[in-house]
């Protein structure tokens, strides 16, 4: 099985000839299961649910994956949400990753990132840059000294605490956005993704 977030997303399917191919439009390269927000499916005894994350692209698609055990899952968020940041708005809008990340935020806590890209070290650096003072971040730099890959060793809940992108309200963000009062989520979201976007760190 290969599962595509997006079209932009690379799928080799000559690599795996016959495997089933799941995404979320048609202009995918030899898809063979075309999916929509809320579908589910199995890959053996692992139960898959279809999260619609329209923003990077407008089909993005990420796939939250669970089994019979007690383990709380795992969710591939392609490159809408990774590890302390969000991916760039290519086809969308704040408001869209807003939802986007808000929805994500729905999902059991100890639900594990599995991200499309490493990116964890610079995105921290931004988040250092926005709200310093987050305590959180010491446990995210632990990670980044003893791991070169970081994919698969955070959660749901972590991202909660230290992501900026998942954190709009609070007083570091909106100071880092310059927010005025009453401002929406999306007119946020929109003014920090252009803060990453211009950082330099």
């Amino acid at each position: 099985m290969i599962i595509a977030e997006g079209t932009r997303a690379p799928v080799q399917a000559s690599t795996y000839p016959g495997a089933p191919i799941y995404g979320g439009s048609k202009q995918i390269p030899a898809l063979t299961n075309l999916v929509k927000d809320k579908d589910e499916f199995k890959v053996d005894s692992v139960s898959v649910k279809c999260l619609a994350t329209p923003c990077h692209t407008q089909d993005s698609i990420c796939f939250y994956v669970t089994d019979s055990s007690s383990h709380p899952g795992g969710v591939f968020t392609g490159d809408t949400l990774f590890i302390a940041g969000c991916g760039r708005f290519f086809e969308g809008t704040g408001d869209e990753m807003h939802r986007a990340l808000t929805y994500l935020g729905t999902l059991p806590d100890k639900t594990v990132m599995l991200n499309g890209h490493e990116y964890t070290k610079s995105n921290l650096a931004f988040a250092k840059s926005v709200d310093s003072g987050n305590a959180a971040f010491g446990r995210l730099e632990e990670i980044i000294n003893k791991n070169k890959i970081t994919t698969g060793l955070t959660t749901i809940g972590d991202e909660k605490e230290w992501n900026p992108f998942m954190r709009l309200t609070t007083k570091p963000v909106l100071s880092a956005t310059k927010a005025s009062e009453g401002a929406s989520e999306a007119s946020i979201m929109d003014t920090l993704r252009n803060l990453k976007n211009s950082f330099r760190g």
